[in-house]
């Protein structure tokens, strides 16, 4: 598995961010609002928001005492956040897994992770801090990307890999995840390993699953994802020669066929997305 690329999150980026791929990881919504618990709640890693707005208003009326915080470790994501919702009884602020310094030991009856443990350079200590953050019999819930089967994402790296084909073979997952014994290191991206991940930090794990859903967006707003920069994948486009990056864009439009909506005029697409998702509680 390959390592995974680090980006600045400026102010222009956050807003790119908001008008593109914040729209697919927001599909996982759904499941971690069936699986919530309690009065105090996190989303550590909140990017733009949209989690914890959607809680706020799905269960503030029914959960007065709801103490409801997202934090970041990109200033301008957390910025974004509060000016969009600040009308919401919510709070939002600069923190970063693993340490999590602003928040106590102990003090939150559901943590969740969406889309964030698989980003980071040691999600070992990352899960270790989303426990020791969450009370004793408490809520862990965490969604990582899967390695297989992921269009909108794995077109361009297909494109990349086609047009410019990689000088040494990447390793391949390890059949069985509990050979990956070091997680402080890497994890397999499947079911079994996240929830091997959850065991080794300690937790129990009570469901993990495969989460499927559609993610409807345009020609325009997918492709200016990756023209700037977005993710793995416009990192990877953005490293390539103007020359191969116009070849890449042809290259997907040809193969993009099979996500055009019905009807559509060649501008709407409709993008196949599944995630590995997980939840477990601290013992």
């Amino acid at each position: 598995m390959s390592k995974p690329i680090r980006a600045t999150w400026d102010g222009t980026k956050a807003e790119v961010y908001l008008r593109t791929f914040s729209r697919v990881c927001a599909g996982t919504i759904p499941f971690i609002c069936e699986h919530l618990e309690g009065s105090t709640i996190a989303d550590i890693g909140c990017g733009c928001g949209d989690l914890v707005a959607t809680i706020a208003t799905c269960i503030n009326d029914h959960t007065p005492e709801l103490c409801l915080t997202g934090c970041d470790s990109e200033p301008a994501m957390v910025e974004l956040a509060r000016e969009r919702f600040k009308h919401l009884p919510t709070e939002f602020r600069c923190d970063a897994l693993p340490k999590l310094t602003t928040y106590g030991t102990d003090t939150q009856d559901t943590t969740i992770s969406n889309f964030v443990i698989n980003h980071v350079p040691n999600p070992l200590a990352c899960m270790r801090g989303l426990a020791r953050i969450t009370k004793p019999g408490g809520k862990i819930i965490t969604t990582i990307w899967p390695n297989d089967f992921l269009p909108h994402r794995d077109l361009i790296i297909q494109a990349i890999n086609t047009l410019t084909p990689p000088k040494t073979t990447p390793p391949k997952n390890a059949a069985n995840p509990s050979a990956l014994a070091d997680f402080e290191t890497n994890f397999e991206r499947s079911t079994a390993g996240l929830s091997a991940l959850n065991a080794a930090a300690g937790l129990s794990v009570s469901k993990a699953e495969t989460y499927r859903w559609k993610w409807e967006t345009t020609w325009e707003t997918y492709w200016s994802a990756i023209t700037g920069g977005l993710g793995n994948i416009g990192q990877h486009y953005l490293a390539q020669t103007p020359q191969k990056q116009a070849e890449i864009k042809r290259h997907i439009r040809e193969k993009i066929t099979p996500y055009l909506a019905d009807n559509a005029d060649g501008n709407i697409l409709k993008f196949p997305c599944q995630a590995i998702v997980c939840v477990a509680r601290k013992n």
